[in-house]
């Protein structure tokens, strides 16, 4: 063990993992190609490997023209897990100008996931023009977006940029 900066530092100058033990069994294992495993897993593909918290700043947008948009609210948190990533996002808009099928755009990584495996959990919209029983969302494939559409009609049809709203979301996603 060796302080420096009134750091306590540990280490394996060889290529090799750290294990830690207790009643003679593993507990945590860390790799030498990085990431944490538990209970005796070594499968780099298993690993922890990342973890991060932050906040981010969702926008409403028009898929075919962005527009101008005056917010209300936008306040947005995830959590990154590996390559999974678990968003909260609530915007409120009173004013926009753009056109083309509604998204919330802005999300802290692009998704990987294919829409028809399922989207985020609406929470909440309101003032939302709707043809059908509801409004259902899909994450956008390789985006950074959620669309948003009609459930209940037979051709669950896009909805469309509104002038003013709000939506609240939250879901996990796969990203690359």
């Amino acid at each position: 063990i060796i302080m420096s900066n009134n750091e306590a530092r540990l280490f394996n100058r060889e290529a090799g993992d750290m294990s830690f033990w207790t009643s003679n069994t593993e507990r945590m294992r860390i790799l030498s190609t990085g990431g944490l495993t538990f209970n005796g897993d070594t499968a780099q593909v298993n690993a922890l490997d990342d973890y991060e918290e932050g906040n981010f700043s969702p926008t409403i947008v028009g898929s075919s023209s962005a527009g101008t948009i005056s917010y209300q609210y936008q306040v947005g948190t995830y959590i990154k897990i590996g390559n999974l990533v678990h968003i909260r996002a609530y915007v409120a808009w009173t004013a926009a100008t753009g056109t083309g099928v509604l998204y919330l755009r802005n999300l802290p990584y692009s998704s990987s996931i294919n829409g028809s495996y399922g989207g985020p959990a609406i929470n909440y919209w309101h003032n939302l023009t709707q043809a059908g029983a509801g409004v259902s969302a899909l994450w956008g494939i390789g985006n950074d977006y959620i669309y948003f559409y009609n459930v209940g009609n037979p051709s669950a049809s896009s909805i469309s940029m509104q002038t003013s709203g709000s939506i609240i979301v939250g879901g996990a996603y796969y990203i690359p």
